[in-house]
């Protein structure tokens, strides 16, 4: 993904280096996101943004809400395959009060959110 700033400016660049100048406004920027496509269990590491069960009906354990690494995070979860995955929290946490999230048709998605004590859907399709 490119993402290029619509902002142009004949303004001269300043002299503080630290500062980016309206010459560096138009680079371009890549964005990537950290993930797994997996099809066999999977626990979901802190630093994940999304996972990607490709096949079969395994369990994706969840972070821990509560951990410093992960509240206040979102996650997404997509199904690329055909199989029924279950997302499921650590210790008693709940998604949105229930205590596991399925994934029953292909190419359904969520993203999670933690609040830092608890799972939240923030989005689905």
């Amino acid at each position: 993904m490119s993402i290029k700033h619509t902002v142009q400016s004949a303004v001269a660049e300043g002299s503080d280096p630290t500062l980016i100048g309206p010459n560096e406004w138009n680079s371009d920027h890549a964005v990537t996101l950290d993930g797994q496509q997996v099809s066999a269990n999977y626990a979901v590491q802190p630093t994940d943004e999304y996972v990607e069960i490709t096949a079969n009906s395994p369990t994706i354990t969840l972070p821990d809400a509560t951990s410093a690494a992960v509240a206040r995070r979102s996650y997404y979860f997509l199904n690329s395959g055909t199989g029924a995955p279950v997302l499921q929290p650590v210790s008693s946490q709940l998604i949105n009060g229930d205590s596991t999230y399925q994934l029953v048709d292909q190419w359904q998605f969520v993203k999670l959110y933690s609040n830092g004590s608890a799972w939240r859907v923030i989005g689905t399709n």
